[in-house]
């Protein structure tokens, strides 16, 4: 029995942080060309089968962590998974394939310059 009780211990501590290192969400859904054109300016790797679209980027994170944006055409659901928590604002494909940020693009205010 001693000799099982650290391999009973490895195993918890992979199982915990495997359901920790992710964050899987409902998204609102999306055409697969919407998914599409995400994928492509984010850098994903695109993926079709049937009713179900995906993209998927590898490293989203920076930590070796990868991003995923997943839809059933048929029942018109998306999920977005990212490897941890992120705020509700990135509920979007382009969000969710940068690890739930802020799209580069997105304008700053403007400055009055007075």
């Amino acid at each position: 029995m001693m000799r099982l009780l650290p391999i009973f211990c490895v195993a918890a501590v992979c199982l915990s942080s495997n359901a920790q290192a992710e964050h899987v969400r409902k998204m609102a859904w999306y055409s697969l060309s919407t998914i599409n054109t995400a994928c492509r300016d984010a850098g994903g790797e695109p993926s079709a089968s049937g009713n179900t679209y995906s993209c998927t980027k590898a490293n989203c994170d920076g930590n070796g962590g990868t991003c995923k944006v997943e839809c059933n055409s048929r029942q018109q659901t998306c999920t977005g998974t990212t490897p941890s928590r992120k705020r509700r604002w990135a509920d979007t494909p382009t969000s969710i394939l940068s690890n739930g940020m802020r799209p580069a693009n997105r304008a700053a205010p403007a400055h009055s310059g007075q």
